[in-house]
């Protein structure tokens, strides 16, 4: 009933790690192969390459200095301090789609809930949207599928995952 071992999860998605399934591992964290990517512009990461981490996603160098400039500049534009507002975040705006966004993402949906990072991509490339986002749809549309009961067969579409020798 104690049971003191638990299945380690993946960083960024937060699923638990299979027995065989290809992980990347860093020297504090775990990750699906698949999730490996940068969550900025998508580029697959490769293992022993530096990244940082946003938000307990892996993001590319690159990006990171990006993201870190844009931070920099950021305080020129807000109003005055005010240690009310310090630890405040600001709220993301939601994310709309157009039908055709919609539509791809369903009948892709309907073909395979669980879509690698060369899926997203090119889903990606078709509608327009940031993988990232692609990537909370489809979290969201799974959950909403086992919460009207449908999941009882969802490891049928599941034939992506990779085995280590």
């Amino acid at each position: 009933m104690n049971e003191t071992k638990t299945t380690p999860k993946c960083l960024s998605c937060q699923k638990p790690i299979k027995h065989g399934e290809r992980v990347i591992h860093s020297p504090f964290h775990t990750f699906h192969i698949h999730c490996f990517s940068c969550d900025v512009c998508g580029k697959d990461l490769l293992p022993g390459q530096p990244y940082t981490l946003h938000e307990n996603y892996p993001v590319c160098l690159e990006d990171d200095l990006r993201i870190r400039r844009a931070n920099q500049m950021e305080p020129c534009l807000q109003l005055p301090y005010s240690p009310s507002h310090a630890f405040t975040r600001r709220k993301r705006v939601r994310t709309s789609f157009n039908e055709q966004q919609q539509n791809s993402m369903q009948a892709f949906f309907a073909q395979n809930q669980n879509p690698n990072a060369n899926d997203l991509m090119s889903l990606s490339e078709e509608t327009g949207l940031a993988k990232r986002v692609l990537q909370v749809w489809f979290q969201n549309a799974r959950a909403k599928f086992r919460r009207i009961g449908g999941g009882s067969d969802r490891n049928a579409t599941n034939s992506s995952v990779e085995e280590c020798d």
